[in-house]
């Protein structure tokens, strides 16, 4: 091959590197080897990557402020890795890839048989820690060898979504210490910079748990901690504000919703849901300190930002009804269930995790359905879900 069809070859084949690492960034390419006695058991390789593939959606399926990451096989090419054995250059192209430093995401694993325990083996690379190993030696069927070996795969390449869903499954029962070690174990291997986002939002679900365990102290300071790792992540400065009011510490609590909220044509965030509850919880403050106009406002507010929000609805209702005004808390009350069908649950966010009540330290509700829109008005409330479901 002479100069010019080299320099051609190169430059092509780094065009479809920049594509490559466009278009699959978030792909994970799996190449599995199954031994012949659970081969004889029905899981041939393809077998296997599909229960490993379907394992791992269901465990990043929570719903999340952050993205999480799509998992296909590996016999399914990118379309880089395609367009460049169509003009025979795979081999210049991976050769390409190690000199630059480009690691695709990849994961090798062979499952085979000790005596009568299954073993799954795997190596891969992850942005966070690197390239690394993992076995999974486990006594029982085979598909829970599998489901272990997604989670742990998970907790490697995308830890934050390995996490969260631990949590939920722990949200329940209330066990959360293995949770706490898994958020410890990720913030040790994280680089130590001031501004990390992705400490912010393990820090910011440790808060959480914090709530759930009723620690307030707990929850204040890895709220101001993920606050600390991330100075505009809103999130974090909406749920210490939950924190605040939840304590009785109105005006603490108004100077940092000020933060999100103002100035009203820049705010911290763009996002519409976070932005309308901020202003709801902003609202529920200025209700403890009696000022009932401005909790109004911000109510108003929620729900012009958000005319999708149940619970701008429920608060405006809750303050309505503590007025005396019946029919305008009725009415609100009745957009509030007209709104459940868009109802967002993020775990991440106190204010649509959690009730929270404008009289202080009472104890904290949670949201665990899309038509629980609070303890008031009970008889709406039944009417709407027998409608539901009907």
């Amino acid at each position: 091959m002479d100069l010019t069809s080299i320099a051609f070859a190169t430059m092509l084949a780094l065009g479809l590197i920049a594509s490559d690492a466009f278009v699959n960034a978030n792909t994970l390419y799996i190449d599995a080897s199954v031994a012949g006695k659970i081969e004889e058991e029905g899981y041939s390789d393809k077998v296997v990557v599909g229960r490993f593939i379907t394992e791992v959606k269901r465990i990043t399926d929570s719903k999340s402020l952050i993205s999480s990451p799509k998992f296909k096989s590996e016999q399914k090419k990118s379309f880089a890795m395609a367009l460049a054995e169509a003009g025979g250059l795979e081999n210049a192209m991976i050769a390409i890839q190690d000199l630059i430093g480009f690691v695709p995401p990849r994961l090798n694993a062979t499952f085979v048989v000790d005596g009568d325990t299954p073993n799954f083996e795997m190596s891969g690379y992850s942005n966070d820690y690197g390239w690394f190993e993992l076995e999974i030696e486990q006594k029982g069927r085979t598909h829970e060898v599998i489901e272990q070996a997604a989670m742990q795969t998970v907790l490697k390449l995308d830890p934050y979504m390995g996490i969260l869903h631990q949590f939920e499954e722990h949200s329940e029962d209330g066990d959360f210490s293995g949770v706490k070690k898994l958020i410890d174990d990720y913030i040790a291997v994280l680089p130590p910079t001031p501004i990390n986002m992705q400490r912010a939002h393990v820090e910011n679900l440790r808060g959480i748990i914090g709530l759930l365990e009723n620690n307030m102290a707990d929850a204040e300071t890895y709220f101001k901690r993920a606050m600390a790792s991330k100075a505009s992540f809103a999130v974090a400065h909406m749920n210490l504000c939950f924190t605040l009011v939840h304590e009785g510490r109105y005006k603490e609590a108004i100077a940092i919703a000020n933060l999100i909220v103002e100035p009203w044509h820049w705010p911290m965030t763009s996002n519409r849901v976070l932005l309308a509850s901020s202003h709801v919880v902003k609202g529920v403050a200025h209700w403890g300190l009696g000022q009932i106009g401005e909790a109004e406002t911000h109510f108003k507010h929620a729900t012009r930002i958000n005319r999708r929000t149940s619970e701008g609805h429920v608060y405006w209702a809750r303050l309505w009804e503590s007025e005396g005004k019946k029919a305008e808390a009725r009415e609100m009350y009745t957009k509030a269930l007209a709104n459940t069908r868009y109802f967002e649950n993020y775990p991440e966010v106190a204010s649509l995790y959690f009730w929270l009540n404008e009289k202080a330290d009472q104890p904290l509700k949670r949201r665990k359905s899309a038509l629980d829109i609070g303890s008031s008005h009970m008889d709406l409330k039944d009417k709407g879900e027998k409608k539901n479901s009907g």
